[in-house]
């Protein structure tokens, strides 16, 4: 199943030269209690263990949209949202949802999973945010992951 869905988003990979490994700086595990709609995080550098560079804060805003695309959906209404990112200037959305994608499905809620960046990059730009979504499915919430990039909207 891996390698049929890697074959089916190679052209998109291929597009967007996602093509090399990442390092994982922060982490919001799922054993964390309470919501993960905020993450204070820093840069690791080398040097002691812990020692960081940066104080940034990732806060995920959630919110209803209109059901037009999951009318007859048994599950509740479905969510959207924004992302924004502060620390290294001015706070900047990174993200908000409008009319959702049709490869989310009906999503309930969302939460805050990691930030990743290119192996020995460093620069905050070059990263993504993970975003755990919750898709309402035949089973219940269930969990896929996207990649929201840090850059600056263009």
């Amino acid at each position: 199943m891996r390698a049929e869905t890697r074959a089916t988003a190679q052209a998109a990979l291929s597009s967007l030269a996602v093509d090399g490994p990442v390092e994982i700086e922060a982490l919001s595990g799922d054993g964390v209690i309470g919501p993960a709609d905020t993450m204070h995080f820093g840069l690791p550098v080398y040097g002691e263990p812990g020692t960081i560079e940066g104080n940034y804060t990732l806060s995920l805003q959630t919110f209803d949209l209109p059901p037009d695309q999951c009318e007859g959906s048994l599950g509740p209404s479905m969510r959207g949202f924004a992302l924004t990112l502060s620390g290294d200037g001015p706070t900047r959305e990174l993200h908000r949802d409008g009319k959702l994608p049709e490869w989310r499905g009906c999503p309930v809620g969302y939460r805050l999973y990691a930030v990743v960046l290119p192996t020995e990059s460093g620069k905050l730009s070059d990263g993504a945010a993970i975003v755990s979504t919750y898709p309402f499915d035949f089973e219940g919430a269930s969990r896929r992951f996207m990649a929201v990039p840090l850059a600056a909207k263009r």
